[in-house]
């Protein structure tokens, strides 16, 4: 039973031409009495300043250029799980993809991106041990970006995810 959108059916009285919700009571003036189960919505809902006609909130430019990169390149999302003090890696690199390679190859190709990421990470500790979270993550997304480039020809949408524990 929804108590927050109650279901407006017929009366048990026949005879009457009246509706009353679930509990009974009959409906005020503002109730709808339309359709059983449904109720009208307000034709100006969610309009203000920053919506668009249909109600929904305008995307900053800056996002509908990154959705529209996702819905044609793809997406590829590293994650790395490292230790706190030391910055070792603690598991192997973790990939998660969507619309970035085809299945017949899709193993090979993550077994070389797997392995290059975890080299990627390796050497930037290495030159760099005392980096910055923000910054080895901007040095890695290039790096896979550019290892992206050769292999696939395009750059698709990299997010990188460093835990560490």
């Amino acid at each position: 039973m929804n108590t927050h959108r109650p279901w407006f059916g017929q009366n048990p009285n026949r005879n009457s031409s009246e509706y009353s919700d679930v509990f009974g009571a009959p409906p005020t003036r503002n109730q709808p009495t339309g359709r059983p189960g449904f109720q009208k919505k307000p034709a100006n809902r969610n309009r203000g300043p920053n919506k668009s006609p249909v109600g929904y909130a305008k995307l900053p430019p800056h996002v509908a250029e990154l959705r529209a990169l996702m819905q044609e390149q793809g997406v590829l999302v590293v994650t790395y799980i490292c230790d706190t003090d030391s910055r070792a890696l603690l598991s192997t690199v973790h990939l998660e993809s969507r619309g970035l390679m085809l299945p017949q190859n899709g193993k090979a190709l993550h077994a070389q991106i797997v392995t290059a990421a975890r080299e990627f990470y390796e050497i930037a500790i290495q030159d760099i041990p005392d980096i910055e979270i923000k910054d080895l993550n901007r040095l890695l997304k290039q790096d896979i970006e550019k290892l992206l480039k050769e292999l696939l020809g395009r750059i698709p949408c990299v997010m990188l995810l460093i835990h560490t524990l």
